[in-house]
């Protein structure tokens, strides 16, 4: 059993650096206004970068997982809470994958695929390889940390049956 607990401190920096990418796309705008309003440039780029450190640090706040004796729990979201519950018997199969950032800072991120329920509302989880569908997801765990939690979901899920 592993206690009700929140993420790695440094998933901060994972998803800030991660709104950060998708926000990219500000860019041209920002470069536009830089040479319009050169003036209000840079309050406004240190206003959307508050912004997005507001937003990653409010994701891991509301991001809590906690494993039982026999079951899963993930309560996440910040406006729209969201409670998953992974019973072991329905764990097929755990990955831990890394992306390059997630490598950079010693993190992992864990999906829990189950077999079929009719209550699970699975997420689209991108990968390296395109997106696949997880019952369960929690990003920004400790790599030494991630390993314990698979072997303990493999080791339940075996058990369970």
């Amino acid at each position: 059993p592993i206690p009700k607990s929140n993420l790695d401190p440094r998933a901060i920096i994972v998803f800030f650096l991660s709104y950060f990418g998708k926000t990219s796309i500000l860019v041209p705008a920002l470069i536009v206004g830089a040479f319009l309003y050169p003036q209000l440039f840079l309050p406004l780029l240190g206003g959307i970068l508050a912004i997005m450190l507001l937003v990653a640090l409010f994701v891991y706040n509301n991001f809590q997982y906690e494993i039982d004796v026999t079951v899963l729990t993930i309560d996440s979201g910040n406006s729209h809470k969201k409670q998953v519950f992974i019973p072991f018997e329905q764990v097929q199969n755990v990955n831990i994958e890394r992306s390059l950032i997630d490598r950079f800072f010693g993190l992992a991120r864990i999906s829990i695929e189950t077999s079929g329920s009719s209550n699970a509302q699975p997420q689209t989880v991108a990968t390296t390889n395109g997106p696949i569908k997880s019952e369960g997801y929690l990003p920004g765990i400790d790599l030494q940390y991630a390993k314990v939690i698979h072997d303990t979901l493999i080791d339940g899920a075996s058990d369970a049956i």
